[in-house]
């Protein structure tokens, strides 16, 4: 019996010795490369307005390290139906990032809006719907009382808040020459603690490159932030500049509060 159980054993050892090398082959663990990724559009949810009219977010995911992509709206970027189609970004700068646009649809629309996002070979597509409870956003304060900062492009013009936000008027500039964006932004939460407004700049589409220099990463005492745009190549661009309150404990992208964009258009001649 015992020579029986002592085989036995032998046989598995012998057994694990020749699966486990065929196993460590089939799931090694290294690490995730830098690049080479293909870039997801994120649905992020839905918003009910006043109006009864649905407003979709829109995000993306860009795994590639250091790697900003640049896909152009067509047949790799595009939404569907058509009369939606145009706002989405055609820069997409590294990391995950949330609610960079929104559609809205009128109440009685039905059917999904659907962003098409083909990167590295890859066919992506995520619909935006309103079907869901589970991704029914609100535009109530957070837990802590943080609320979508206001924004403005003049100190006493027309205000946006939130993922919408707003859009201004068109400024003209040449190839090379700065351009001066101002925004003035006011956090309205109420809360015990104050935060800081953060502002981030980003080229949201256009044809060539968009260097932001003295760019103000935080609103001063007046709600005032500034930064200087220089283009490479004529073109028409949309600038997107977010502004946030991710200071305070209750607001963060995961949170999808508290930030609102500011879209800035741009002709630029030769």
């Amino acid at each position: 019996m015992s020579q029986r159980i002592t085989v036995v054993i032998a046989g598995l050892i012998l057994l694990s010795l020749s699966v486990a090398p065929l196993y460590a082959q089939a799931f090694q663990l290294s690490p995730v490369p830098s690049g080479g990724h293909y870039v997801p559009p994120w649905f992020e949810g839905w918003y009910v307005n006043p109006d009864s009219s649905r407003t979709f977010s829109f995000g993306y995911y860009n795994r590639n390290e250091g790697d900003t992509l640049a896909i152009p709206l067509g047949p790799d970027n595009y939404v569907e139906p058509a009369q939606f189609d145009g706002v989405q970004p055609t820069s997409f700068p590294p990391g995950r990032e949330a609610g960079v646009f929104a559609i809205t649809v009128p109440a009685d629309f039905e059917g999904d809006v659907v962003w098409h996002l083909n990167t590295m070979g890859r066919q992506n597509e995520v619909p935006g719907r309103s079907t869901s409870p589970a991704y029914e956003l609100s535009y109530r304060p957070m837990a802590l009382g943080s609320v979508p900062p206001s924004v403005r492009f003049e100190r006493a013009g027309a205000e946006g808040r939130g993922v919408s936000g707003l859009v201004g008027s068109e400024k003209q500039v040449r190839v090379g020459e700065p351009l001066e964006l101002t925004v003035w932004a006011v956090d309205e939460s109420v809360r015990e603690r104050e935060a800081a407004i953060g502002i981030a700049w980003y080229k949201h589409q256009g044809p060539g490159g968009v260097t932001f220099s003295d760019a103000v990463e935080e609103a001063d005492l007046e709600g005032r932030a500034t930064a200087t745009a220089t283009f490479s190549e004529p073109g028409e661009y949309m600038l997107r500049i977010r502004v946030d309150n991710f200071e305070a404990a209750d607001s963060t992208p995961a949170d999808q509060c508290c930030w609102t964009n500011a879209f800035q258009p741009v002709t630029v001649a030769q």
